[in-house]
């Protein structure tokens, strides 16, 4: 095993040349750990067992000793690679791209379901030496004799595990039974699950073994942090975070599709930049997503696990995990894609007082501390807003005014003979809100109005709306199997529907279409719940 705490550089594992003038070129200095110890393997053709998590630099580590060993003058397929997930598959084909930059004459495919089949039919007809698919539509081609593997020279089964958890092992068999004896392969996985094992015994040839950690924590700079709350605090607790926290780019996970949608709308309610990814949006939607949150066109994205798998933009600089994960692994796999090779990074976890004893279990996972986060109170999210304003500002002064824009001033100021801080001041305070974005509003309610303040309370609310009907008597009659549940907020906390679907759905675990009708009132809520849940 290679001593990763030694310095080590690109020339030091004898990468030819044109690959390390791009990697120059990329800015890349020192390989992480499980690069320094692959590529010698994988450069001298032996097969590799892998055993190294997301975030740790792998794709670099399969990609550079495969890429150096690809001869471009034969106009064959030379290396497949396996991927679970489209959107992996896609990451891997940019990256091989990238680092091949210098190599002149390669051509690398990906090819993926839900594609058209004529681009991917067409660009493996003229020939391709890297090929980078999932396993079904890789079976496809093989079976209708598009992609030919006779010539292959090495194949990569990239997150095993998590084809494993897909479904696709009968798949990645069979692909690999398709292949010649004799090419290399490697197999890289986060976990070493007993079928993951087996296809290793039966498939490699005395591979090397390298076992590489996460780099979590102090090595890869992530700051974990933790919030105890209850569920229906966390939509206002992560505007908060959002308005405080200075940030790159946010991915924030939940449980379920129809929280992806209602959170991502509260947030951009508050002015942020945000997309939702789910299970039901078309590749082609997901692929322009994460292509704008890639190139700063978005901020924010709220994802479920199995969306977010292969999404990977080095500008994530915040993972907030909305819902706690079902276990370590999947927080592990989470908080991994900020913090990436060496960049520092924020991981923040909501938790209500049940699940506050999976922090050790956490800690024990990540071998480092998770401290707990204090959310911002409404002062210091104001005085940071000035501040930033204030920086702003001061940022476009010392790039000078434009003259035009002084004569105008000039001739207000003349006109209404006052002096221009008092102009500058009014024109800070349009573009500024008087109110920390996030803030509750108050509601609109006739209490709230001029012409109210002279009626008492008792008068206004008699007046202007009926009084929330008692907890015996529902405002509306529940549907079979159903009942009626009251919750303590409404429209004086500004609540909206899909944050009581999101919280409910948190809570009790239900399906977003398990929830029926919801009425809210002032100060409560009313809403149709399966009639077996619990009153507590």
């Amino acid at each position: 095993m290679l001593n990763t705490d030694v310095p080590t550089t690109f020339e030091n594992l004898e990468l030819p040349t044109n690959l390390l003038s791009t990697l120059t070129a990329l800015g890349y200095q020192h390989p992480t750990p499980v690069q320094a110890a692959s590529i010698p393997h994988l450069l001298t053709g032996k097969d590799l067992l892998g055993h190294a998590p997301t975030g740790t630099g792998k794709t670099a580590a399969f990609s550079l000793p495969l890429l150096a060993r690809i001869d471009v003058t034969k106009n064959t397929t030379q290396v497949l690679v396996l991927a679970p997930t489209r959107e992996l598959a896609i990451q891997v084909t940019a990256a091989m791209k990238q680092y091949g930059a210098d190599l002149k004459g390669l051509k690398t495919l990906s090819i993926y379901g839900g594609q058209d089949y004529g681009p991917q039919l067409q660009q493996l007809r003229a020939g391709q030496h890297v090929v980078v698919g999932t396993p079904g539509r890789v079976m496809d081609h093989i079976r209708r004799g598009t992609l030919k593997l006779d010539t292959l020279e090495a194949l990569v089964l990239d997150e095993a595990d998590e084809m494993l958890k897909m479904g696709f092992l009968e798949d990645v068999e069979w692909i690999l039974e398709q292949t010649p004896d004799t090419r290399q392969m490697a197999l890289f996985s986060a976990t070493m699950p007993r079928e993951i094992k087996r296809i290793a015994t039966r498939f490699m040839k005395t591979p090397e073994t390298v076992s590489i950690k996460a780099l979590i924590g102090a090595k890869a700079m992530i700051n974990q942090r933790y919030s105890i709350m209850a569920a229906k605090e966390k939509p206002e607790a992560l505007q908060k975070l959002l308005n405080f926290e200075a940030f790159d780019a946010v991915l924030i996970f939940v449980r379920t599709k129809v929280q992806t949608e209602s959170l991502a709308e509260l947030v951009s309610k508050n002015g942020h930049r945000v997309a939702a990814i789910h299970g039901d949006l078309a590749q082609s939607q997901r692929e322009q997503i994460i292509k704008r949150l890639s190139k700063g066109q978005l901020d924010i994205v709220v994802a479920t696990d199995v969306a977010a798998r292969g999404l990977d933009v080095e500008r994530i600089s915040h993972v907030i995990n909305f819902d706690a994960p079902h276990d370590a692994e999947t927080y592990v796999h989470r908080i991994g894609r900020t913090g990436r090779a060496g960049r520092s990074g924020e991981a923040i976890i909501f938790l209500n007082k049940r699940e506050e004893r999976l922090i050790r279990g956490l800690e024990r996972e990540t071998q480092n501390k998770l401290t707990q986060y204090h959310l911002p109170t409404a002062s210091m999210i104001r005085e940071k807003q000035l501040n930033d304003f204030a920086a702003t500002l001061k940022t476009a002064v010392e790039a000078g005014p434009r003259e035009e824009l002084i004569e105008v001033i000039d001739r207000i100021a003349n006109e209404l003979e006052t002096d221009h801080l008092t102009i500058a001041a009014v024109l800070a305070s349009q573009l500024l809100p008087e109110r920390s974005p996030g803030s509750r509003k108050t509601p609109a309610t006739e209490s709230t109005r001029p012409q109210a303040k002279e009626r008492s309370r008792t008068q206004s609310t008699a007046a202007d709306q009926p009084p929330p009907p008692p907890k015996s008597q529902p405002g509306f009659s529940p549907s079979k199997g159903k009942a009626i549940f009251r919750i303590e907020v409404g429209h004086d906390q500004s609540v909206e529907p899909g944050e009581i679907v999101g919280a409910i759905a948190n809570e009790g675990g239900l399906n977003g279409k398990e929830i029926g009708q919801i009425q809210i009132f002032a100060d409560h809520t009313l809403l149709e719940l399966p009639n077996a849940l619990p009153r507590t």
